[in-house]
């Protein structure tokens, strides 16, 4: 991933503006775990495409991966409010439905392990 962020910042060096770089770029930053730097490429591509039918798959891809990095830092709400939007702009793709079930699963972890600890 560190090579995929160089690619991406040379590549906005040419294109700063360019929102679909800011995706890529946004989704290494999430696996190298710089969730800050990730969430500001994210929310800045989000912000850069127009919401068309063009762009709905794209549009739809950025919310799915900061629904993603959300869902990695344990904002549970904001997760689910991203990959919803993922799956209201393209509801034929498969990845944010995956990871909406991710989403719930570690929900039902997490308020079952609450559960545990409060003696229920």
């Amino acid at each position: 991933y560190l090579k995929a962020l160089e690619f991406c910042n040379k590549a906005l060096e040419l294109e700063p503006g360019n929102p679909f770089i800011r995706i890529e770029r946004g989704r290494a930053y999430h696996y190298l775990k710089k969730y800050d730097e990730a969430l500001d490429d994210l929310n800045a591509a989000i912000a850069g495409i127009d919401n068309n039918e063009d762009n709905r798959f794209d549009l739809s891809a950025a919310y799915n991966a900061r629904g993603c990095v959300y869902l990695e830092t344990e904002e549970y709400e904001k997760a689910r409010a991203d990959l919803n939007e993922a799956v209201a702009l393209d509801k034929y793709w498969a990845r944010p439905h995956k990871n909406l079930g991710l989403l719930y699963r570690e929900m039902s972890h997490r308020e079952r392990q609450l559960a545990l600890d409060l003696g229920g």
